[in-house]
């Protein structure tokens, strides 16, 4: 989805933002959301089918990082609300194998407690500017053996 990223470009219209061959709406409007839902879900298809394994490999934690149903549901739930989200949605590869870790927490909420730890991470780009040039990206780790496997939980735009 994203080769050739440097080529492509972002074009706003009136109502809608372009990137690649997706059409973001900017509005607030229940429909917008609903319209970004399908669009990230579309989006996800799209890394899916070039990344059957579901896994990329971040260069920060040596390690891969998978996407599994469940987190493209959260996020896609998170992500449609803004239009913005959603841009930084689109660069998910980018994103997962450059993102960096800049925290670390316990989980806070119900549905992180099967991770025994959150890591916050960013990823810096401005391939976005001027919407925003830095993307944060919540991974949860769960003990898989003696090994670590990292799974996202959420990606958003952040905006400096």
């Amino acid at each position: 989805m994203t080769e050739g990223r440097i080529e492509k470009k972002i074009i706003q219209e009136k109502e809608n933002i372009i990137l690649g061959d997706f059409i973001i709406p900017m509005g607030t409007t229940k429909e917008d959301i609903k319209q970004r839902e399908r669009l990230i879900w579309e989006m996800y298809g799209h890394w899916a089918a070039e990344t059957p394994d579901k896994k990329c490999y971040n260069n920060n934690l040596k390690s891969d990082i998978y996407v599994t149903f469940e987190s493209i549901s959260e996020t896609s739930n998170k992500a449609a609300r803004l239009y913005i989200s959603t841009m930084a949605f689109w660069d998910l590869d980018f994103v997962l194998k450059n993102a960096y870790k800049v925290d670390e927490n316990a989980p806070r909420s119900k549905r992180q407690q099967k991770f025994y730890k959150i890591l916050i991470m960013e990823a810096k780009t401005s391939f976005f500017l001027p919407y925003f040039n830095l993307i944060k990206m919540t991974v949860g780790v769960t003990k898989i053996g003696r090994n670590n496997m990292y799974c996202i939980t959420a990606i958003q735009p952040i905006i400096t």
